[in-house]
């Protein structure tokens, strides 16, 4: 993978991490899923001046607008709303690395080298340790943990449909990503007002404050239109054991603006955490055969 890339994909899991400081503020003064509704009606406004990628087909479209926009958002706030720790959530939620890997084997093919199942390994016992501490000695509904499997496993799915597309389909474009964000405000807006009701809609849309309208911006343009643009081209240009395992950083990222800004703890055992991820991630990401093949013996 070139250096550019990895530093692109580093760039967009630190501003996905930084989203879920940004969702704080933005959950302050708006329910969940109108949020989500909010958030994807400005997403999908440049489709009145950007035509569809010419290799995105309709239902690949739908899928991913569905699964990846639609699907992830909706059961992650369900499982937040159920008794999902936000921390949890976000460490959780990486658990679409692993089966975005999985649907990548089985249905495409494709075949890891060792150095990415060492460093998956690696990557993933580090998540475990960050989720280790996480929510300590509360008690987690049952319900809650299958919604948020479902959220990691839509997610996955996403990213598995922009994989088999390839770099053609026009997923790692801007363009690509506001028709994709045309699928979920009206499922949502829908959604929202059954579960959340019109009256706290209202009160939510006549009553936002400014720096609500600052978290939604950040939503729209760095974490969705820059976020799943990059994320879609390093998808579909690299297979998916070298470019899924980014998204491992989020809850790195996460974790570290949370401590910078929320003044949350940042505990020794998180931080041991995050450098097995990142070593994990090196032991991915490096040439090792030419790294060694340089090494006098």
């Amino acid at each position: 993978m070139r250096w550019q890339h990895v530093a692109l994909g580093v760039l967009i899991t630190a501003i996905w991490g930084f989203n879920f400081v940004v969702l704080k503020v933005a959950l302050v003064g708006v329910p969940p899923i109108l949020l989500t509704a909010i958030r994807f009606i400005f997403s999908c406004l440049p489709v009145l001046f950007l035509p569809r990628p010419k290799g995105m087909r309709w239902r690949d479209l739908l899928i991913v607008g569905f699964s990846s926009f639609l699907g992830q958002y909706i059961f992650l706030f369900v499982a937040m709303a159920k008794g999902m720790p936000a921390g949890l959530s976000s460490v959780t939620l990486q658990l679409q690395v692993f089966v975005t890997i999985l649907f990548s084997v089985v249905f495409l093919g494709e075949r890891p080298q060792l150095q990415q199942y060492l460093g998956a390994a690696l990557a993933l016992a580090g998540l475990g340790t960050i989720a280790s501490t996480v929510g300590a000695g509360s008690t987690i509904p049952v319900i809650a943990m299958v919604f948020i499997v479902l959220s990691a496993c839509t997610w996955a799915y996403g990213n598995f449909t922009v994989r088999k597309a390839g770099p053609d389909a026009g997923f790692g474009t801007l363009a690509g990503v506001c028709w994709m964000s045309l699928v979920p405000p009206l499922p949502a807006l829908a959604i929202s007002f059954a579960f959340e009701g019109p009256d706290r809609m209202l009160a939510a849309l006549t009553h936002m404050q400014p720096i609500t309208m600052a978290a939604i911006a950040y939503t729209v343009v760095l974490s969705t239109w820059a976020g799943f643009a990059v994320w879609g081209y390093l998808l579909s240009t690299y297979p998916a054991g070298k470019a899924a395992p980014f998204a491992l950083l989020v809850p790195v990222c996460g974790g570290l603006s949370s401590y910078l800004v929320l003044g949350e703890t940042l505990s020794p055992l998180r931080l041991v955490g995050s450098l097995m991820i990142f070593a994990g991630l090196g032991i991915i990401l490096l040439p090792w055969h030419k790294l060694l093949g340089r090494v006098p013996v």
